[in-house]
């Protein structure tokens, strides 16, 4: 069996998607806050709601852009050789990785989504997941090469 070492892609499919809705939703933030700035003199009542509703918003949104940025940080270093799958997940401060024999796999589950796509490597006591997504030009490689460990494949809709 060949040996294989894959790094990620630089982003991953659908964040620039994403990162365009949420900049959508900070503009209508910004104009429900100038909306009330402006009807307060006239309607203090509807300009404090505005400004309630606008705040807790902007908090769900802070939080989904943060999201957004530190998943778009993620790398992902996947190693594939005669003994062993290892998938190495830099996190900036932290690096995390998961090794898994493969002599242990015994199902690869595939899961096929454009933007969510993964592979489930499952054992008789382990299971790792391996993110498709972030290896976007490499999928069937991956796929095929790991098909040769002669382990069951189920591809799941």
């Amino acid at each position: 069996m060949e040996s294989l070492k894959i790094h990620s892609a630089h982003h991953k499919p659908g964040a620039s998607v994403l990162a365009v809705f949420i900049a959508g939703a900070w503009f209508f933030v910004i104009t429900w806050l100038l909306t009330a700035y402006f009807i307060f003199p006239n309607e203090p009542g509807w300009a404090m709601i505005l400004v309630v509703a606008a705040s807790a918003y902007m908090v769900y949104l802070v939080a989904e852009s943060r999201n957004l940025i530190h998943a778009l940080r993620h790398k992902f270093t996947l190693t594939i050789d005669t003994n062993e799958v290892s998938l190495q997940v830099d996190k900036g401060p932290t690096v995390y990785e998961r090794t898994m024999p493969i002599d242990c796999i015994k199902t690869i589950e595939i899961y096929r989504y454009w933007d969510e796509g993964s592979l489930v490597l499952r054992g008789k006591e382990h299971s790792m997941e391996i993110p498709l997504w972030a290896f976007p030009h490499d999928q069937s490689r991956i796929v095929r090469l790991l098909q040769k460990t002669h382990a069951e494949v189920i591809s799941v809709p």
